[in-house]
């Protein structure tokens, strides 16, 4: 039977129109923090719960972020409205079956638009973030994958894309809105127009205006950015692979935030480089440097693994070092920045998915440029925290594994 659905559902008022719209194409996009993806997954759930076929396909990037994004995102609904005894899971295939109809969700990628195409029937495609800062779907794979999806009961397949509009130079930008080839329905939302954005997330959208202002226009505003050209990361994957951590990166602030991370190494199957797993531990303003040495006792982090620290505050660290673990400072210098980003360019770099501020940083963490365009050797400053928690750690394995060979 059905649930009692409305009564507990709680979504942005802004999509309410958007649920009831019949257009081949829907496509909601904007800043950060307004709740696209979490509406998005609901609406579909919704379908598959309604009488009458529905076949929804959700794709990614890679078969990994949809799996660790979309996958996981319509789980946690499920147990979040309790849902979840109305529905099978099978993990392995990434499908999501709804018991009393039979009507289901199945994950893919873009990368491989042929399984895609095979997938059984769909009424809807939902693509997330088919447009971001390191990738986008290309226009012949999605042209491919449009003329492919048919289903037999004659409805037209209900294409729905969700993301921030990072970069005018795309196709979709070109192709649904300059060109406007396309009867779609488009929708702008920020998180302003999000009553359930959590304080934190709101707060840092807004604080970008003073840290980084090519940044607060796209993911705070909302508005098409241009090409974030010289991103000193672009290639990283998401993972929740669990790790034993073998050094910690800390970066000191007070008005900054204060940044801890932990970093693992392990072999990589085909291939030369080792991986990097970096998670998040800590990311907070306003801490004193007791605050700091309690924050450190409450992770429960390890005092026989080395924390290599911002050596800016020597105070703090020989506060660290007392409390009992094995605090020590990495040497700045010139050029100390890009020896630190050429030694974490060694590995295949993998981030923990509960990195949340990590992720945010190594997203538009670029080169400084002069005003002509040129590149300089100097990340932009600002939004870097976590990333010179990163590098402070890489560092300090790096010297220990040549100490070690001497």
């Amino acid at each position: 039977s059905m649930p009692p659905i409305e009564q507990n559902i709680i979504i942005p008022a802004i999509f309410r129109d958007s649920f009831a719209s019949t257009k081949e194409f829907q496509i909601w996009y904007g800043g950060r923090g307004a709740g696209k993806s979490w509406t998005k997954a609901i609406q579909l759930l919704l379908k598959l719960m309604s009488p009458g076929y529905a076949r929804v396909i959700f794709a990614r990037d890679t078969q990994k972020n949809a799996r660790l994004s979309q996958f996981q995102l319509i789980k946690d609904i499920l147990v979040r409205f309790n849902w979840a005894s109305l529905f099978h899971i099978n993990d392995a295939l990434m499908k999501i079956t709804y018991l009393p109809n039979g009507n289901f969700m199945m994950g893919g990628s873009f990368e491989q638009p042929d399984n895609l195409r095979s997938a059984a029937e769909p009424t809807d495609f939902w693509a997330e973030e088919p447009l971001n800062r390191r990738s986008e779907i290309d226009r012949g794979s999605f042209l491919d994958i449009r003329g492919s999806l048919r289903n037999s009961f004659g409805k037209p397949t209900v294409f729905h894309f969700t993301f921030n509009p990072i970069t005018k130079s795309s196709w979709i930008y070109k192709d649904f809105f300059i060109d406007k080839l396309y009867d779609a329905e488009l929708l702008f939302t920020t998180y302003k127009d999000n009553q359930f954005c959590p304080p934190d997330l709101a707060n840092f959208l807004e604080s970008l205006k003073t840290i980084d202002e090519r940044r607060y226009k796209v993911d705070c505003l909302g508005e098409w950015g241009v090409s974030f050209a010289g991103l000193i990361y672009p290639h990283w994957e998401l993972t929740e692979e669990l790790f034993q951590p073998i050094a910690y990166g800390v970066d000191f602030g007070y008005v900054d935030p204060t940044a801890i991370v932990a970093i693992g190494v392990k072999d990589t199957e085909e291939s030369y480089k080792k991986t990097l797993i970096v998670r998040e531990l800590l990311y907070k303003t306003n801490l004193t440097s007791r605050d700091i040495v309690d924050r450190i006792k409450q992770l429960n982090l390890l005092r026989n693994v080395p924390m290599y620290c911002d050596s800016a505050r020597p105070e703090i660290i020989e506060q660290i070092r007392q409390a009992g673990y094995q605090a020590r400072p990495v040497p700045k210098g010139i050029g100390s920045i890009k020896a630190g980003i050429d030694a974490v360019l060694k590995y295949n770099l993998r981030i923990h998915r509960q990195s949340p501020n990590l992720l945010r940083e190594i997203e538009s963490y670029a080169w400084d440029s002069y005003k002509d365009g040129e590149l300089l050797e100097q990340p932009v400053q600002g939004l870097d925290h976590a990333m010179d928690a990163m590098r402070y750690a890489v560092m300090g394995i790096q010297k220990k594994v040549i100490t070690v060979g001497i």
